[in-house]
């Protein structure tokens, strides 16, 4: 199947603007380090390769949008002609022998199928697999995220401390590395649990792994790239979503058990988790990127049509 892009592209409503896109794309600097892993790393992007993978796991993380995302995709489902499959096992670290079984039984699923379980990535090609999944994940401003999780966690806050006596006692869950993103992406390691060697680690395997991760704060951007990488998943996710899903994803937000928080604490904690925003900012900019590849694609599409006519 072959990705059809069109002129007045729908990910055109948006996408940000990016000079010299090209450039970007299509050549590294001479003074770039080969193993430098920067967000235009691996592109442009093998649309054909994408359009071809049938197997897939979303190794979702919590309090990042992944209910919307799974609801989307089981409704679309049938449609597209794949399985949605959610594990009922959630331990996210395994060791080794975990591992291999895990790989084993993703492997025994017909394909196509989208997969879903909350689980630090694995590498299946340590494994010999033929035609290993691809991976996708969504993922969230980091002071946001966590500032769901906590007062998740802590909703009725009877005898617990409020998000900013937590941040200035250094209470755990306020701590440099709790409840950070890096590891879902860096792996099952235990150098994977913070620092650089963590964060690259994860920035690499978004550009060999990932096929695409997109960002909360641009669900529906992210649903467009989704559906214009992957139609034989995601083809009519965007109208999906607006008729069945936005609504109620609208009322949850609404209806969240946060407070109020000073700046002042909510800098703090961006300072404590200053890794998890070179990571996500690392996802954004390969996001616009990758929008700006769909696009100039859809450019160059126009233009053969109109010196064909």
């Amino acid at each position: 199947m072959r990705l059809k892009l069109q002129r007045n592209h729908p990910l055109d409503k948006d996408a940000e603007a990016i000079e010299d896109t090209s450039e970007i794309l299509n050549t590294r600097s001479e003074e770039e380090d080969e193993d430098l892993v920067t967000p235009a790393t691996g592109l442009p992007l093998d649309l054909i390769l994408i359009q071809n993978i049938s197997r897939v796991i979303y190794n979702k993380i919590g309090k990042t949008g992944g209910r919307s995302l799974l609801a989307i995709a089981e409704h679309i489902s049938a449609r597209n002609n794949f399985q949605r499959i959610s594990s009922d096992y959630h331990r996210r670290s395994l060791n080794l022998d975990q591992e291999a079984r895990f790989v084993s039984k993703v492997m025994s699923i017909p394909a196509p199928f989208l997969y879903d379980r909350h689980v630090k990535f694995v590498d299946f090609s340590k494994y010999d697999v033929a035609e290993p999944p691809g991976y996708i994940n969504l993922i969230r401003d980091p002071l946001e995220r966590k500032l769901s999780a906590y007062y998740y966690n802590h909703r009725s806050l009877n005898g617990s401390a409020s998000f900013e006596e937590c941040v200035i006692r250094v209470l755990e869950e306020c701590r440099p590395g709790k409840l950070s993103l890096i590891p879902y992406f860096c792996g099952q390691s235990e150098m994977c649990s913070e620092g650089h060697l963590a964060l690259e680690t994860a920035k690499r395997n978004v550009v060999e792994k990932y096929i695409f991760v997109g960002l909360l704060e641009h669900f529906e951007r992210s649903l467009r790239i989704w559906q214009h990488l992957m139609p034989q998943f995601f083809l009519s996710a965007p109208d999906v979503y607006h008729k069945h899903f936005k609504s109620e994803a609208i009322r949850r937000a609404a209806s969240s058990y946060r407070r109020d928080t000073p700046e002042a604490v909510k800098e703090i904690m961006r300072s404590r988790m200053r890794l998890d925003y070179e990571f996500y900012d690392f996802v954004k900019k390969r996001m616009a990127l990758i929008e700006a590849q769909l696009k100039l694609a859809s450019k160059k599409r126009g233009k053969k049509k109109r010196s064909t006519t």
